[in-house]
């Protein structure tokens, strides 16, 4: 062993035990109070002082019991009796510090180190605790807004094959989760729709957000839906990696505007019909009915000149056959209108 002298040491001999426990026991950062058996501080670190917020000298004659809050109708002098008699006191409990305020810290006690004297370990886990209590409330806001949630949500990889989606695919798709996961999501996509998807998803790094127009998807019993879908690229993101993919069942809407359209267009034909109807009142009918109206009044003048009046009546007679026709073209045309209306 080297005969040089060590830094910390003096003459190159360690330092005595009582001046290497006192380093030990003030340098840690974890809180340590020594105790009696009554439960008053004989000895305490500093970090004690630093997590209560003390001073020197303001936890003298203080007890173990003005620092840790118990539940209420829990009296301290049970439980420290019950723990110098072997009970375990451990866990988390409430520290009040000097200004009030109470964090959170993770007890490790032990009775009897020596005769009379008690040792309680405290780390402060309040921050862990928040963090923890944070995250466990972005994990419920998440599954409130994700899992359960109207909207398809899912994350793909560059080449557009599923890492995640949301509980919502069974009840828009009737498709588990799981079904998705590895699957490459244009597979899905109707064929006369996948091309031009699949174009603007190549996109994606050039301007990072997309959205879709309205294209056909397919669901568990092999019909499609219609969706829209908006990307997001966080490949980036460590928490996602990969393409963030919300997508809409439109298909509802887009039955109710197909449908509307299919009326607009009967609507057309309907009026185009009426109008032919007008037209053929207006002009078809006028014919025979303006050579009836001339010849009955060359019977009533009696300006029919040599034509004989067996004559004038045949024509006044094919005048009514012809109107009669054209009458009964309007009537079976209005017919047919009514009917498709129907």
């Amino acid at each position: 062993m080297s005969t040089e002298k060590q830094e910390g040491f003096e003459d190159g001999r360690p330092p005595a035990p009582e001046v290497m426990y006192r380093a030990i026991f003030d340098n840690t950062t974890d809180a340590i109070v020594l105790c009696d058996d009554d439960g008053c501080c004989t000895d305490i670190n500093d970090a004690t002082y630093r997590m209560l917020g003390c001073e020197l000298g303001d936890l003298r004659g203080v007890c173990i019991a003005d620092i840790i809050v118990l539940p209420e109708k829990i009296p301290f002098n049970v439980v420290w009796k019950n723990f110098l008699n072997g009970e375990i006191l451990n866990g988390l409990m409430k520290i009040r510090r000097k200004d009030g305020t109470l964090i959170t810290g993770s007890f490790n006690s032990k009775a009897h180190i020596l005769p009379g004297l008690h040792m309680c370990v405290i780390t402060d886990v309040t921050e862990r605790l928040e963090k923890k209590q944070e995250l466990m409330e972005s994990e419920r806001r998440f599954k409130a807004l994700v899992q359960e949630g109207a909207d398809l949500i899912a994350i793909l990889d560059e080449q557009g094959n599923y890492k995640f989606v949301s509980e919502s695919s069974y009840p828009i798709l009737g498709i588990h989760p799981q079904d998705f996961i590895g699957k490459n999501a244009f597979d899905w996509i109707h064929p006369d729709d996948r091309e031009a998807v699949l174009a603007l998803f190549l996109k994606i790094g050039e301007y990072r957000q997309i959205k879709t127009e309205p294209f056909r998807f397919m669901d568990s019993l092999g019909a499609y839906r219609w969706i829209v879908t908006t990307a997001t690229n966080m490949s980036d993101d460590p928490a996602v990696g990969g393409v963030v993919t919300n997508s809409r069942d439109i298909t509802e809407a887009v039955v109710k505007a197909k449908d509307l359209e299919i009326s607009n267009e009967r609507y057309r034909q309907q009026n185009e019909r009426l109008r032919e109807i007008a037209w053929t009142q207006s002009h078809v009918v006028r014919a025979p009915l303006t050579r009836l109206m001339g010849l009955v009044d060359l019977l009533q003048t009696g300006d029919a000149g040599n034509m004989p009046v067996e004559t004038v009546l045949d024509l006044i007679r094919m005048s009514a056959v012809e109107l009669d026709e054209v009458i009964r073209e309007v009537v079976r045309k209005a017919d047919k209108v009514q009917n498709d209306d129907e």
